[in-house]
């Protein structure tokens, strides 16, 4: 029995054509000026090698029609193409290897068995391993997670951060200062002053957790690092949750927020004004100038808005019909809202639809102040990670926690804007 391949048959047919194009370029020129023609011995060189030519291409015809005419699974059990259809694309992928073009990922190898009996062949194919898919080049894999990104909380960063060591921290806070009196040259006695005191502020720490679960065949096989994943993770959703917890959180079992302080009284409020859910131009010079000089001037002094506040910044005017809003000073400084820098923040209050001005009544969706001087966080326990080879067998558990705190240590720093009248 002997083997042919497709790629036999096209080389063997392009040596021949070889051979024919050199017996022209080598014989033609002399022979026509001998003999007008030809000579005898190198024209039956030409009939045998065009003979072996069409030979080869009829050998080729066959092959084409005989993967036209392929047997069904149905009939003889073989793994392949089972409607016409399929037919039809394997035999345009035949000619497609004869003019050189390349051969689809469809059909990688096509090879033909010649007997006395006829011609047999067998199709290697990318349907199922048992018909050789596995020669196949995987699809390309890209090491790589896409992820949607998280707003982050910028609080932290602005507020006063504190490491501590117990279940909570006492701060020792004045609670009202002193008063000096004048007095006259003839006084008789000294009077002491009995206003200044002192009170302790304390912030207790909480508990803030999260578990993940993975199968020991994810963290043997995957692609990627799955217990630095998950760490990563667990990082992003830290800081997601607590920044939430600093600006709305109930201090019940987690940071007290700001909107809580602000609704409980502990930071003083200024109303909108003439409108109950529209910001008025004035109401934020209103707010600025009702904080104390000493917190408006400080470094560190910011307006806390949300984004899409930002936005509805962008076209509001003043009473003299000038922009309140400024874009930063230089390149990578934040931009202004009368003179103070802004802070977007995701976890504050935003527009009821889009960037439209128009708030929710009673909502506090403008903050203005010295943060650091107000707002205080406290850290216990870092983010720590813990594996977990057998309480979740068998999968692998990995608990992470951290303890933190926080609260406003200093109403006086900050005033917020009231949606009210």
């Amino acid at each position: 029995m002997s083997e042919l391949t497709l790629n036999d048959v096209h080389q063997k047919m392009g040596e021949i054509a070889d051979k024919i194009h050199k017996e022209i370029a080598d014989n033609r020129e002399a022979d026509v000026v001998q003999f007008g023609k030809l000579s005898a011995d190198n024209q039956e060189k030409m009939d045998r090698l065009n003979a072996e030519y069409e030979k080869l291409e009829d050998r080729a015809k066959e092959m084409e029609k005989s993967i036209a005419d392929l047997r069904t699974p149905a009939n003889h059990g073989d793994t392949g193409p089972t409607d016409q259809e399929t037919k039809d694309a394997f035999c345009s992928v035949l000619r497609s290897m004869w003019t050189g073009q390349q051969v689809p990922d469809e059909t990688k190898a096509l090879v033909y068995s010649c007997d006395s009996q006829g011609m047999s062949h067998k199709v290697l194919t990318s349907y199922t391993n048992t018909a050789a898919g596995y020669l196949l080049m995987p699809p390309a894999y890209q090491k790589e997670i896409i992820k949607v990104l998280a707003d982050l909380s910028p609080i932290r960063a602005h507020a006063r951060v504190l490491p501590v060591s117990g279940k909570s921290i006492q701060i020792p806070k004045r609670t009202t200062g002193a008063a000096a009196s004048w007095v006259s040259e003839t006084r008789t006695s000294l009077t002491a002053d009995t206003t200044l005191a002192y009170g302790l502020e304390e912030i207790p720490n909480h508990e803030l957790e999260i578990l993940y679960t993975a199968t020991l065949d994810m963290l043997e096989d995957s692609a990627f690092p799955i217990e630095q994943e998950l760490r990563s993770e667990m990082a992003e959703a830290w800081s997601v949750a607590e920044g939430t917890a600093f600006f709305s959180g109930t201090g019940s079992n987690q940071p007290m927020g700001l909107e809580t302080e602000i609704a409980a009284g502990t930071v003083s409020s200024t109303a909108n004004g003439t409108s109950a859910t529209v910001i008025q131009a004035e109401a934020i010079y209103k707010l600025i100038y009702a904080l104390s000089s000493r917190y408006a001037n400080a470094p560190g002094a910011s307006i806390f808005m949300h984004r899409r506040s930002t936005g509805v910044f962008r076209t509001l005017k003043d009473g003299g019909n000038n922009y309140m809003w400024a874009p930063g000073l230089e390149t990578g400084e934040p931009a202004r809202l009368c003179g103070y820098p802004i802070v977007e923040c995701t976890d504050a209050e935003a527009p009821t639809s889009g960037i439209v001005n128009t708030y929710t009544t009673s909502t506090y969706p403008v903050i203005f102040g010295d943060m650091r001087s107000a707002y205080t966080i406290t850290d216990r326990v870092g983010m720590s990670v813990q594996r977990l080879n057998e309480l979740y067998a068998p999968l692998v558990g990995f608990w992470g926690r951290s303890r933190v705190g926080g609260q406003v240590t200093n109403g006086s720093a900050i005033r917020a804007l009231l949606m009210s009248t």
